[in-house]
């Protein structure tokens, strides 16, 4: 998951609707004039009328067969996935990496399995690979494949940070339609990120990708308008612009069109719908302080029983919002396990024969790989473990030593029991010398159900489920990757700890990496040596110890 506005870099991928095209072909944007796209009144007008909808019209792609691959990885801002989207946090590496592998020996020239092969190699962390698979796929002119490559090169991710390669695949796929990638120039002009700030670039790529239903580049097109930074400003055009973006659940729109109503730039908006934006952006924004300051003094001015009403319909729609999600997560969930079953069937079966067909082949031998890896996994764990034992033992003989030289008349030192492992890193790393990166909470909750638990797996996520499922932390870490709507923290162990989604509008704090910062967050999900504690609703409270609330 993971939008851009007007700080923030975007995930690998971001809401697409349109159909990739071949790598010589014009998008239909560069048709026009590029310097003359936003001084035309009439560009805007469509603009407005076009982000009314989440998707414009545009040609199907062929039918393809789906796979197990598509059902556990089709990214939902790719154009051309053939199965309901799977979120970056649903997806599973342990299923998905054997199951698009089975699918590309099948089907080794498909740049959409290669693809998603690549995304399943990411979620796993290796990003050699990934970047091996996103490459193919992108030479093969499969656009959300060109845009994941220009990531890949603008965060250091598989190879060599290069800022210049990333702007170029961002520009190639952004030039074929691609929305993310649009709303990415977007913002790199705006931001000077890589190139020199411009905002009339800026408003060209956020209008292409605003023109295509992306709400989030509907907002920023709205917010360069409202200020005319790089297009005229008109308060009309922008007001029309942050409606539509609102209407499309960007609370962050709401309280930028609220704030500019309650100053007077926005004459059309009346109180009561002032109101209402104010309480969408208390109920589902980042800064529901905000917006709750100006919903009270609207509610001192005798506007109690409206603020009443706004609150109490910003939350159901914010619940609505949330079921709809729930059911789709579901839906794919059923898809996930019939196919799982069928897999199951097959591989209850006899050893296949002579008649037995390719695809049920293939089915067993996904079972199989599955298997493998999970032993190889194991085993390295195994591997990790003792190593680490091995080094807190030769620290603490270290140590031992140490105060016996210092204090030759004392009685010896007396043996003590091995470090609790919810403490060992830790013991670690102020037997090097160096403070703790990482808060105390997440030591012993790590201890008790994470990693370092000498507890069974079973007996880990009971108490899991009983102790920490849905509880609110603040752990503070160093920044291991940031996102707009997600961000990963290292808690002491040199890799991603901790995986926290971020409520609407975090992007503006913009965290970057090695930057020490502090979520509160809701635990959702139990971590292990191999994948990330994960969190819900999170919010940053500071960065670098700087408070920001």
């Amino acid at each position: 998951m993971m939008e851009v506005s007007s700080v923030r870099m975007p995930t690998v991928l971001a809401n697409s609707n349109r159909n990739s095209i071949s790598r010589n072909s014009t998008s239909p944007g560069e048709l026009f004039h590029r310097k003359a796209d936003l001084a035309s009144p009439l560009l805007l007008v469509a603009v407005i009328a076009l982000s009314t909808s989440s998707t414009v019209a545009q040609a199907q792609p062929a039918i393809a067969q789906t796979t197990f691959c598509d059902v556990l990885t089709a990214h939902p801002d790719d154009p051309n996935r053939v199965a309901s989207p799977v979120m970056w946090n649903q997806r599973d590496p342990m299923r998905a990496v054997p199951a698009c592998e089975a699918a590309i020996q099948q089907d080794p020239n498909n740049p959409r399995l290669r693809f998603q092969l690549g995304l399943a190699q990411d979620s796993a962390r290796n990003f050699t690979e990934s970047f091996s698979h996103y490459t193919q796929a992108a030479n093969r002119g499969y656009v959300a494949a060109a845009f994941a490559l220009g990531w890949a090169y603008g965060n250091g991710e598989g190879t060599t940070k290069d800022d210049a390669q990333a702007i170029r695949w961002y520009r190639w796929a952004a030039e074929r339609g691609h929305q993310a990638a649009q709303n990415t120039l977007g913002f790199m002009y705006e931001n000077a990120r890589g190139m020199p700030r411009d905002y009339a670039e800026a408003a060209i790529w956020y209008s292409r990708a605003a023109a295509q239903g992306r709400s989030v580049s509907i907002y920023n097109l709205g917010r360069l308008v409202a200020a005319g930074r790089g297009v005229p400003q008109d308060a009309t055009r922008a007001v029309e612009l942050l409606r539509n973006a609102v209407r499309l659940d960007r609370p962050d729109a709401a309280l930028f069109l609220a704030l500019m109503a309650e100053r007077g730039e926005a004459p059309s908006v009346s109180r009561r719908e002032m109101t209402d934006l104010l309480a969408y952006a208390e109920a589902a924004g980042d800064q529901p302080d905000r917006a709750r300051r100006s919903l009270d003094q609207l509610s001192a001015r005798g506007g109690a029983l409206d603020v009443q009403q706004a609150r109490q319909a910003a939350v159901a729609r914010v619940n609505a919002k949330r079921e709809q999600d729930e059911t789709a997560t579901a839906q794919r969930e059923r898809q996930i396990a019939l196919f799982e079953q069928q897999m199951q069937a097959t591989v209850s079966q006899k050893a296949p024969g002579p008649s037995t067909s390719a695809q049920q082949s293939a089915t067993i031998q996904l079972e199989e790989e599955r298997i493998r890896r999970q032993r190889k996994e194991a085993e390295q764990e195994l591997e990790r473990l003792t190593a680490l034992r091995q080094e807190l033992e030769a620290q603490l003989r270290a140590t031992r030593e140490t105060q016996a030289a210092a204090a030759a008349n004392a009685p010896p030192v007396s043996s003590s029991p091995p470090p609790n492992p919810g403490t060992q890193a830790s013991a670690l790393a102020a037997a090097r010398g160096a403070p703790t990166p990482f808060s105390d909470e997440f030591v012993t909750v790590n201890g008790a159900v994470g990693c370092r638990s000498s507890e069974p797996l079973v007996a880990r996520a009971s108490i899991f489920k009983d102790q920490h499922e849905g509880k609110e932390f603040a752990w503070t870490g160093r920044v291991r990757a940031a996102f707009p709507s997600m961000i990963e923290l290292d808690m002491g162990s040199n890799r991603a700890d901790v995986a926290v989604a971020l409520i609407a509008g975090q992007e503006a704090l913009s965290p970057q990496p090695g930057q020490m910062v502090k979520v509160r967050f809701a635990l959702t999900q139990m971590g292990t040596c191999t994948a990330p504690f994960r969190g819900q609703r999170g919010v940053i409270l500071s960065i670098d110890g700087n408070n920001l609330r």
